[in-house]
């Protein structure tokens, strides 16, 4: 499971949150861009490919983790 939340003003946008996955373990994490000039259709669509790939890695990971032979 994937929480987040997401806020934005003017000049600054955020989105935090964590990530469950079925191991059990607990995943945070937070972008914040600050001072940005570019249109909010742009930037939150930016955050969630960031976290998208933040996440695809840490599946990954854990994926590699859980095929290996454990001694």
């Amino acid at each position: 499971y994937i929480y987040a939340k997401s806020g934005f003003d003017s000049t600054a946008s955020t989105l935090a949150g964590y990530y469950l996955p079925p191991s059990g373990d607990k995943y945070v994490f937070a972008i914040m861009l600050g001072n940005h000039n570019m249109p909010w259709t742009k930037v939150k669509p930016l955050e969630d490919r960031i976290v998208a790939a933040v996440l695809e890695r840490m599946i990954a990971e854990e994926s590699e983790q859980n095929a290996a032979p454990h001694s």
